[in-house]
């Protein structure tokens, strides 16, 4: 569970800089598929740092807990995208 939510975390990484530093709309097919991509990368960049910290509330709150790196990697990227 844990290293599908870090691989999701960090494909959602890699879709948001590419949008940021990527014109997408040169090319009509990337374009298209990131028009598709839009909605489930937002519900996720919402809903990933939330279902970690509960994954590890379910841990016990373990310190060497994956749930943990994910939580505040998700922290990082809703900061580096307000910014």
């Amino acid at each position: 569970m844990a290293t599908v939510l870090l691989v999701i975390l960090l494909l959602l990484f890699l879709y948001w800089f590419i949008g940021t530093q990527v014109n997408v709309y040169d090319r009509a097919s990337v374009g298209a598929v990131f028009e598709i991509l839009w909605f489930p990368a937002v519900v996720l960049t919402f809903f990933l740092p939330i279902f970690s910290a509960f994954q590890w509330y379910r841990d016990n709150w373990n310190i060497k807990s994956i749930f943990l790196l994910i939580v505040l990697l998700s922290i990082a990227l809703l900061l580096w995208l307000a910014v």
